[in-house]
């Protein structure tokens, strides 16, 4: 597997930090990532959602069964977290990304011609329309708990849903909740 990120800090919200952190109070964290299978024509996305202490609150993996480079997988990844917690109902959502240039390319209204842009451009359709949303980059230290769950396989055009951690990321979130 493949991963796209980026090293550099930049958000609305935050800056990049080594080990995750809890959102402020009232605050739900949602977590994206993106793994390539490399030699196959697929691509899953991982992500999780926990809450104000740190507590899982649900996952999910989603593959998709087409070429994508390490931008495109991590701008989809974006735009399925952004439509997963809005799905979810919840609001007053900080989500976190390794990939600084999807983090700058919503945060900094940046344009880009090509595929990847349309796909920015639904995201910042999302964020416009909920203002309880918030967009930051994390270094990939703070981002395991996501790429694992993106690693989970899963069956072609499916996604399959978390409402307790999958076995694969306790130890990860046990070890987030002492750091942070």
């Amino acid at each position: 597997m493949q991963q796209g990120g980026g090293q550099a800090s930049s958000s609305r919200a935050s800056g990049s930090r080594c080990g995750w952190k809890c959102p402020d109070p009232g605050w739900y964290k949602a977590n994206v990532d993106a793994a390539i299978h490399e030699g196959s024509s697929q691509f899953r996305v991982g992500m999780v959602l926990r809450d104000d202490t740190g507590v899982f609150v649900a996952g999910m993996v989603k593959r998709f069964d087409e070429n994508a480079t390490v931008l495109e997988a991590e701008a989809t990844g974006m735009y399925e977290v952004l439509q997963w917690v809005c799905g979810l109902g919840v609001s007053q959502v900080v989500v976190e990304s390794d990939s600084l240039v999807v983090v700058d390319a919503l945060n900094k209204n940046r344009k880009y011609v090509s595929e990847v842009g349309s796909i920015f451009e639904s995201c910042r359709v999302v964020l416009q329309q909920r203002c309880d949303l918030k967009v930051q980059h994390v270094r990939r230290q703070a981002n395991k708990v996501a790429h694992s769950i993106a690693k989970i396989p899963c069956m072609s055009g499916s996604m399959n849903c978390f409402s307790t951690p999958p076995p694969c990321v306790l130890e990860l979130i046990v070890s987030d909740s002492f750091s942070s």
